[in-house]
Formats: C-alpha cells, structure tokens, sequence
C-alpha cells in the first residue's frame, strides 16, 4: 500500500474514511509532526494503492493497518480515524488492543450498517455523488461533507476545491471504489463488547451537522468505549478535519499530550 511518514516522536497512525486518499489527512499531520511521528496511507483502490483482489470488508482494511505497522516496526501507536477510518481503528484496537496507545474517532460510529442504511436527508446527495458529470459529483458529495452554514458562507463551489487540493484530486473520482467500501460498511454489524476498550485513552469528535455520521451516535459510542471526552463541534459536518482543522488539531494534541 502507498503510505507516508513525517515528523518525529510517538508514532501515529491515521486511518481514513470512505473514498478518500491518505493525503486528505495533511491538515492534521502538518501540525501533529511537529510532535509525533505521523503515518498515512490510501487504502486499496484509492489514489497510489491498487484495487484489492477480491471483496473489500472491514476486516480486510484492518489486515492492511496492521501489516502498514508490521511494515513499519511500530509495536505501539496512537490510532486517528475518520469515519470509516474510525471503525478499522475500533476492530484494530479490539482485535490487538495492547498495540494501541490511544484512541481519536473523528465522525464516526461503532456499527456500520446502522449508518449505512439510507437516511432521507442525505441518500439524494449519495446517488448524485455515484452518477452524473464529475462536477455534479462533486457538488453532490461536497453537501453531503459539509454543513449548509459552511456552503451558504463560502459557497459550494469554493469548498469543493478546498476538498479537491486536499484529497490530491477532485471529489467523486472513484464511486466503484466508493461502492465497494460502502458495502463493506454496511455489511459490518460491530462487536457489541466493547469493553476491551475502557481501558485506552479516547477522544470522539463529532460535527452538530453531520448527516453521515450524526453526533448522536459519536455520542452513543463515546459512552460506550468510556471515552475521556466527546466533543461535538457546532455548525460542523463531515469533513470537519478539513473545513474545522483548527478547532480539530487542538483537541488532538491536548488529547495525545495528555497521560
């Protein structure tokens, strides 16, 4: 898998989302290398990372983080995950929880095909962000990453380049990969014991208008691996790393500099 480094310190590890390249991470890492040695990586069929051969599911993307760290020589790490990123960084930790130094969940919850199942408010924008002109694409996912005070304020448009420079290319560019990590999503049901993870340090950001990932559910899994802090970020959607980054790396350099 194509992966990157910076920095040096402790040794994070950032897991990404549904559709998106590693580099879509930088706003973090620019900042968190000052102190840490951070990781990043495109999962399979994304960017710089060829397709899988065969059927893409949670349990594959979390074969491929662990072996990223084999690879690596890192036996403890900080795990950062968004969305889809944060479920693998869950299973991860659950399945070698003595690997795993901390937990940061951005955006995400604990069982996929809860969340995957189609919602009235954003299933609209999913089908347009599948079909149609690369533009439409893109407009289509940009209101599903941010919030609408975000897109009234800087426009649509505006916001789909500032996603498009970060990702390393324009939003929408891959929908059968995206398919087939929307599968792997809701087919994933979760384990429902997750007391294994009591015992690490966890940070669970949430955005207030996030339709993919509502805050309710960060909420739900923040109580249920007995986080040390949820934080709901008002006016705030998906793609909160990018379009809230600051407010985003403060809370994850209090958390990490914290025993």
């Amino acid at each position: 898998m194509a992966s990157a480094t910076l920095g040096s310190g402790e040794p994070v590890l950032f897991l990404q989302g549904l559709g998106l390249a590693g580099s879509a991470w930088l706003p973090q890492v620019r900042a968190l290398a000052q102190h840490y040695t951070c990781a990043w990586y495109d999962n399979r069929g994304i960017a710089n990372t060829p397709a899988p051969d065969g059927r893409v599911t949670i349990a594959s993307l979390v074969r491929d983080a662990i072996e990223l760290l084999d690879a690596l020589g890192w036996q403890r790490v900080h795990l950062i995950g968004q969305s889809m990123g944060g479920v693998i960084a869950q299973e991860l930790a659950l399945r070698d929880p003595a690997r795993v130094r901390s937990l940061a969940l951005l955006c995400t919850f604990r069982r996929g095909r809860d969340v995957m199942i189609p919602r009235l408010g954003w299933w609209p924008h999913g089908l347009r962000a599948l079909i149609g002109s690369p533009e439409a694409r893109a407009r289509a996912l940009t209101r599903l990453l941010a919030s609408q005070q975000e897109i009234a304020r800087d426009g649509i448009d505006s916001i789909a380049t500032r996603l498009a420079e970060e990702f390393g290319r324009p939003v929408g560019q891959r929908p059968d990969v995206a398919v087939a990590q929307f599968r792997a999503l809701a087919t994933h049901a979760g384990n429902t014991e997750l007391s294994a993870l009591h015992r690490l340090p966890s940070l669970v950001i949430s955005g207030a208008d996030d339709p993919l990932a509502p805050s309710s559910g960060g909420r739900r899994l923040a109580t249920a691996i007995a986080a040390r802090r949820f934080v709901e970020l008002p006016h705030a959607s998906h793609a909160l790393p990018i379009l809230r980054h600051e407010a985003v790396n403060a809370l994850l350099l209090e958390h990490l500099s914290t025993p």
